[in-house]
């Protein structure tokens, strides 16, 4: 069988080949990808503005198109990507089309490929965060008082973006999103989140389920009370608003009224206050608000920055940790959730999108209402304070769960009887 990836981003196996540095790349992808290959004539296409013309190379078993488009984001609709995606259909002649991911307006160009192919019916959009439901302000300004969301950082005056204009990107990008899933025929995803959005934008579209596939290292290791710092907690990410940054300082506030000690880690730049002056130009009007709101709790001993981490050091973080919490406004099945619960993690999260069917309230972890940032406080202490044996239950009840959700030889399966029902070949 014949399939096609259209990801958004290079995997890293593919930046290697092309000399493609500096730019993110999607890990958990090479390993789906290299189980995949095995079972599959296997191509994977992808827009950069790395390369000015179409360029194909030859990997392990897979072949590479990297496609050339002009914005470095990528937040842009360029119609001339269309052609490409045309061409690499008819060079590839595949029997199944699958598009990671709508939140870029390529997934509307491949989609407009695949339709003047006559490969609509074979094609499948995979969901992984929905760009449309973001933008929308009650979810990316989460709260947020209004001189935050207006106003602008020196550096966001020097370049123009700021809150309210990313939001608008987002929304325009969303805007591409919704015509992508109105043209598409076939749609995979995880959560009755995405599910519900998905048959509101088109009745006609077919639904197919398939969990993810985390990164490999996430497999390896297990959290033990013996092991992990006493009053930990850990943080994945928060740069940006609907991420909840915000919330979970107010609730570090109220848990270190009673454990002085409490320390939260968090990946990304150090916006601890008091930064040099060539670092805090580089801040967002949101960073210098999460600085303030260090200073102003008087959390600055109680906070580190960890920077930019690989996989295995996330993977520390998370078994250091006496509890892993995630405090978005909006999600849809958060990689980051499935990550602590398969280390089997205290978690506490809030409750949004997909979260529920990820984590089972109380059995599993606990779930909050998102802006109650007293009830994240809450359940962090309750999560010091409680019997070992308690949490024990839950933390294996959850890894039991993940385990079984994010199992990759399971999810493996699953997508190749999709691509099989795509094809129409056995």
């Amino acid at each position: 069988m014949k399939v096609l990836w259209s990801v958004n981003i290079p995997i890293n196996e593919a930046a290697e080949l092309l000399h493609i540095d500096g730019v993110p790349t999607v890990s958990w992808m090479d390993y789906l990808s290299q189980a995949l290959k095995t079972e599959c004539d296997f191509t994977i296409c992808f827009p950069t503005h790395e390369v000015t013309e179409l360029k194909q190379v030859k990997g392990d078993r897979v072949t590479f198109y990297a496609i050339p488009r002009k914005s470095r984001g990528g937040y842009e609709y360029e119609p001339e990507l269309t052609a490409y995606y045309r061409q690499i259909i008819g060079e590839v002649k595949p029997d199944v089309i699958q598009q990671w991911g709508s939140e870029f307006p390529n997934c509307l160009n491949l989609l407009e490929a695949a339709e003047a192919e006559d490969m609509l019916d074979h094609t499948m959009i995979h969901i992984q965060g929905i760009i449309s439901l973001c933008a929308k302000e009650t979810a990316f300004y989460a709260s947020l008082p209004e001189k935050v969301v207006k106003g602008k950082s020196l550096k966001e005056y020097v370049t123009g973006n700021h809150l309210v204009g990313l939001r608008r990107k987002m929304a325009k990008q969303g805007e591409y999103e919704v015509k992508a899933f109105q043209k598409a025929k076939h749609v995979c995803g995880r959560t009755e989140f995405d599910k519900a959005f998905t048959e509101l934008t088109n009745p006609n579209i077919q639904y197919h389920y398939c969990s993810e596939t985390l990164r490999k290292e996430f497999y390896e290791g297990k959290w033990s009370p013996d092991t992990c710092e006493k009053h930990r907690i850990f943080m994945s990410q928060g740069g940006i608003p609907y991420k909840g940054m915000h919330f979970a300082l107010v609730a570090l506030k109220k848990v270190k009224e009673r454990y002085p000690d409490v320390h939260l880690y968090l990946s990304g730049r150090n916006l601890l206050p008091g930064r040099p002056f060539k670092e805090w130009i580089r801040f967002s009007n949101y960073e210098c608000y999460i600085s303030k709101l260090i200073k102003e709790y008087g959390l600055e001993e109680n906070v580190t920055f960890l920077g930019n981490l690989n996989a295995e050091q996330m993977r520390e973080q998370y078994l250091k940790a006496n509890v892993f919490i995630l405090p978005s406004s909006i999600d849809n099945s958060p990689n980051s959730l499935g990550e602590a619960m398969v280390l089997g993690v205290p978690v506490v999260a809030a409750d949004v999108g997909g979260v529920k069917d990820l984590c089972t309230r109380n059995e599993e972890g606990f779930l909050y209402q998102h802006d109650a940032d007293y009830m994240l406080a809450s359940y962090i202490m309750q999560v010091f304070e409680d019997p070992i044996e308690d949490t024990l239950k839950r933390c294996n009840a959850a890894r039991k769960h993940a385990m079984q959700r994010f199992n990759p030889e399971k999810n493996k399966q699953d997508l190749l009887t999709i691509y099989r029902d795509l094809s129409g070949k056995e």
